[in-house]
């Protein structure tokens, strides 16, 4: 953060230079009092987000698609880890929890967001609307930090409005509903550019390793956070202190930041390496990721933040600096999507709220200038610019899908009240990976480990991560029958909807249950809502010998997996 001017004059003169006329009262109210104001902050953001997250179907919807039950499962499974007393060694312990509750993604990404699941998840129900309540908080604490950096910078009425605004733009809006790494990655980068513009400002041992660290843990979540890398340079060029690339406490930061970032983020390119299809436009990736920023911030808001950067860039054309501050504000939304145009990466629009949470801060600079030249040292200034800020909320077009409900959660619980074996096999086949919802709702439920769901586009098919390669194991019904009984599978659940049965292993299941009436038996019809139709055999001769369950993971761990 900036230091403080220490007199009046010097107090207005770094305001004026920004554009704004008079001084806030929070640049010289006392701590005591700006202890409460922060808390208060807080609770309003939490209560913003939570009230979204209520409105979008968080805590009534499933987890959908290929990340979130992923995500789910891999923090869960860390939990149970410790909270097993470490009785197995990691590696046994990862792969019999996958063949019970195949969504398991250790290593694909790096660890510390499933680590802070599991330690949320050690004092907290297990179940994702308590990861839901964990995102709220991750998202409240960063719009805080937005608040207060705000408040330093601009007034307690333009931090307030940057911090609602950053928690209600639809970015945010999607992140907080959905199990997802990118809120906990935008709160670390946000965190280890406010250490940055204090090493600006200090040029101390201390505020470097700070970032380090910082950048570090990022990484350690997602490797979005390697665009991190990128901010030293840029923002010690803005604030006119290249001289600094000459000391040794410059370099401090970046180099803890490789030495413990780095290393994980070797690791999981080598497992995901063979899974991805890779696009290596970078110029369509920069075109791609404007346009995404114009459309999640919205051209008004935008318009808000080129005018704050006019205003906070009128310093630099009269004094060739920057404010600490403003340089490394300014620099993480250029390093973020600089990033994001060389990493030959699928585009995504959430890979953009490190930036975002930057650009809200400028786009109130931008009303707080132009509030100081319409209404100069007007005593309600400050409500009137957190009101405007406010209202911004309202002019993004970006626009939110609420979470569905396809009533998985009936079918988890359906089957876990089925008289039976406490580790019976359960094959779901759904559309695309929308068998994760039945894995995070069964981890959900289960006594873990208990039951073993296996994924049929795991052991009918074989495809990489996003899909891409696809193989069919198994070429005719007898084949699949011969598998199936084979393990033994005791019960197959099938999203039976005609329209969603487009991946050929789906259909020859299908055509399996129903060709194979001496060794199946329909017994269940759930139809849960979301349009959907899951049906439920069950083997006609069930065995109680041992399981033998074969995981192809080939285009993972290069190998496949057993559990018995």
């Amino acid at each position: 953060m900036d230091a403080i001017p220490r007199s009046s004059a010097s107090i207005e003169a770094a305001r004026q230079a920004m554009g704004v006329s008079n001084t806030p009262a929070a640049l010289t109210r006392p701590l005591a009092t700006r202890i409460p104001s922060t808390l208060a902050a807080f609770v309003v953001v939490l209560g913003v987000v939570l009230g979204l997250q209520g409105a979008g179907g968080a805590f009534s919807g499933e987890l959908s698609g290929l990340d979130e039950a992923a995500h789910y499962v891999t923090g869960v499974m860390i939990r149970d880890y410790v909270a097993s007393g470490f009785h197995a060694s990691p590696m046994a312990f990862a792969v019999d929890y996958y063949a019970h509750y195949p969504k398991v993604a250790f290593g694909i990404w790096p660890p510390l967001f499933h680590v802070v699941q599991a330690g949320w998840m050690l004092v907290a129900p297990v179940s994702p609307a308590s990861v839901f309540v964990l995102l709220a908080t991750t998202l409240a604490i960063l719009s805080t930090m937005i608040f207060v950096v705000g408040r330093r910078l601009l007034g307690t009425g333009a931090g307030l409005g940057a911090a609602v605004l950053f928690a209600v733009l639809p970015i945010t809006r999607f992140t907080a509903i959905h199990v997802l790494a990118d809120a906990q990655v935008a709160l670390l980068d946000f965190a280890a550019v406010v250490a940055w513009a204090r090493f600006l400002e200090t040029e101390g041992r201390r505020e470097s390793v700070a970032f380090g660290i910082l950048a570090s843990l990022s990484m350690l979540t997602k490797g979005n956070g390697l665009a991190l890398f990128f901010v030293p340079a840029i923002a010690t060029a803005l604030a006119g202190r290249l001289r600094l690339v000459k000391h040794v406490n410059f370099w401090l930061g970046p180099v803890v930041m490789l030495v413990l970032g780095l290393p994980w983020q070797i690791y999981s390119w080598s497992l995901i390496r063979g899974t991805v299809n890779l696009d290596r436009s970078m110029s369509s990736h920069l075109i791609s990721y404007l346009v995404l920023l114009v459309r999640e911030a919205g051209p008004v808001i935008l318009g808000c933040a080129v005018v704050g950067l006019v205003f906070v860039a009128s310093r630099w054309r009269r004094e060739r600096s920057l404010t600490a501050t403003w340089s490394a504000v300014i620099a993480l939304p250029i390093a973020v999507i600089l990033f994001h145009a060389v990493t030959p990466l699928n585009v995504s629009d959430r890979y953009l709220l490190p930036a975002l949470s930057c650009i809200t801060l400028l786009a109130a600079a931008g009303v707080e200038s132009i509030a100081g030249l319409v209404f100069g040292a007007s005593r309600p200034r400050a409500v009137l610019v957190a009101a405007a800020l406010i209202a911004l909320c309202f002019t993004s077009p970006g626009s939110v899908a609420a979470k569905e409900h396809y009533g998985y959660a009936e079918v988890a619980e359906a089957l876990m009240a089925r008289p039976g074996p406490a580790d019976s096999v359960i094959l779901i086949s759904a559309p695309g990976d929308d068998d994760g919802m039945l894995v995070s709702e069964m981890v959900t439920r289960d006594r873990r480990p208990g039951h073993f769901v296996v994924r049929a586009n795991k052991v009918l098919s074989r495809s990489n991560w996003d899909g891409g390669n696809y193989e069919l194991l198994y070429k005719d019904t007898a084949a699949i029958n011969r598998f199936l009984t084979g393990i033994p599978v005791d019960l197959v659940v099938l999203d039976d909807k005609p329209s969603s049965l487009d991946e050929p292993h789906r259909q020859l299941l299908a055509d399996t249950m129903r060709a194979n009436s001496d060794d199946w038996t329909l017994i269940g019809d759930l139809s849960p809502d979301g349009g959907r139709r899951v049906v439920v055999y069950a083997a006609r001769h069930p065995s109680a010998g041992k399981r033998h369950i074969e995981i192809d993971m080939k285009y993972s761990l290069g190998h496949s997996i057993t559990a018995k």
